[in-house]
């Protein structure tokens, strides 16, 4: 019987235990989403036609339903460096982890990561 809630108790807490894990991209600010047009840190960019958000849970969010001025860790299309392809929206805890990490440096005056994605710095 000991045996059997010991089990029980891992497999309950291990989904709790589990982190996403970001691919390479850049931090920054969302401050709108319309298709196909994602506004972050006050600049437009174009989406991709497979554009795809997640929330906090790493669920798909309809368009519809993005939150505005929340923090989001975003990718760029591979093949075409001028889409936005993937985006993230970030808890507290993880940007305080992705600091922490140094995949996030402060202070951050401009959106610092994508610039250098779309073109050679």
């Amino acid at each position: 019987m000991i045996r059997l809630v010991f089990i029980f108790l891992i497999f309950y807490t291990c989904p709790t235990l589990a982190a996403r894990i970001l691919p390479e991209g850049a931090y920054t600010q969302l401050d709108s989403y319309s298709q196909p047009t994602i506004r972050l840190d006050g600049k437009d960019y174009q989406t991709s036609a497979a554009f795809q958000i997640r929330d906090t849970q790493n669920r798909l969010i309809p368009p519809q339903q993005v939150p505005k001025d929340v923090p989001i860790w975003v990718q760029v299309e591979p093949s075409r460096q001028d889409l936005i392809w993937r985006a993230w929206i970030l808890s507290p805890e993880e940007v305080a982890y992705l600091k922490s990490i140094g995949r996030i440096k402060e202070p951050r005056t401009s959106f610092f990561g994508l610039e250098c994605l779309f073109v050679q710095c």
